[in-house]
């Protein structure tokens, strides 16, 4: 009975082998490798963090960070310099002078930018990557092929609602490049030539009017009959 069994089971996985049903099952329940297929889209890098605690409960639950280091939702918060602050308010949240955040920013083939959007006021930062713009909101990235972090520093008081995190995306090409041929002319200004034009005096080629055709010029002198003539002469 035994034997019965094991020839029966023998002759079950032989057929799906053939008929590939064990392959089939094998990739269905196995885990993945984490080898990225060809057609999976590259991840955007583009990213929000919200600093509002009204629209965000894990930053009311965070508190104040201040004498301290901690991590927030990716972001890595540093208040340990002396006046350092990173408070959560009703609607934004205060960040002192000499608080730094340091932002994650995946590689990207475009240019990047970090926003920071104020809820009040002005702000004044550094970055040790980047170029900031002229009010202090903006920090340009250039193109980057592995991930790095930005080290934003604050050196004035500052009222945050969020951070944003957005790769530009390049315009459009012109669709299609139109195809343009050097190609000689000749213009014919001689007397008869017919590029001159008519308004400079020339002379052109009047036709006879309809009217006219088939009638005989009139003539000064008239022709008598031989007899009227003969008589004059007399």
């Amino acid at each position: 009975m035994k034997n019965t069994i094991i020839r029966a089971a023998g002759v079950l996985l032989a057929a799906s082998m053939i008929f590939g049903g064990a392959a089939s099952a094998a990739e269905a329940t196995s885990p993945s490798t984490g080898t990225t297929s060809s057609t999976q889209a590259a991840e955007s890098i583009n990213r929000e963090w919200v600093l509002n605690p009204a629209n965000n409960t894990e930053l009311a639950a965070l508190g104040t960070i201040q004498g301290g280091s901690q991590t927030f939702d990716g972001l890595t918060i540093d208040a340990t310099a002396n006046g350092a602050k990173f408070a959560p308010r009703a609607n934004d949240t205060q960040i002192n002078a000499g608080t730094i955040i340091s932002i994650p920013v995946p590689a990207h083939t475009n240019t990047a930018t970090i926003t920071l959007a104020l809820s009040g006021g002005t702000t004044t930062i550094t970055a040790d990557a980047g170029e900031v713009s002229s009010d202090n909101t903006v920090i340009a990235l250039p193109a980057a092929e592995s991930a790095r972090t930005v080290n934003v520093t604050f050196t004035a008081q500052t009222y945050l609602n969020g951070i944003a995190l957005a790769e530009q995306q390049p315009e459009p090409e012109f669709p299609g490049t139109p195809t343009v041929a050097a190609k000689d002319t000749n213009w014919d200004f001689t007397e008869t030539g017919i590029d001159r034009p008519a308004v400079q005096g020339l002379p052109t080629t009047t036709k006879a009017s309809p009217s006219t055709l088939g009638r005989k010029a009139p003539s000064s002198t008239r022709v008598l009959p031989r007899q009227a003539a003969a008589a004059i002469l007399r």
